[in-house]
């Protein structure tokens, strides 16, 4: 996320994923905090929300991730970990 890319979503995308997971607005201004980046304000949201919410959506970004081949946790043991700590 450090270039405010957040895996292959458009900002169209992105703000549909936060409502259909977690139902959160994510163009909210309360998000814009550190930054209007897709990345920064995931931060944000990381930092306001509850833990219950922040962990479905992580595991919902583990889920699309996935699906879209975009995590490729067979492809070294360093991604494997990384994933396995996200789903923890």
């Amino acid at each position: 996320m450090g270039s405010g890319y957040v895996l292959n979503f458009s900002d169209r995308t992105y703000a549909d994923f936060f409502d259909e997971f977690v139902r959160r607005n994510i163009n909210d201004s309360k998000y814009y905090a550190q930054g209007s980046s897709k990345a920064k304000r995931m931060r944000c949201f990381w930092d306001i929300e509850s833990d219950a919410v922040v962990a479905r959506l992580i595991d919902a970004l583990v889920k699309h991730g996935l699906d879209e081949r975009l995590l490729r946790p067979g492809e070294s043991a360093e991604h494997a970990i990384d994933l396995a700590a996200c789903r923890a």
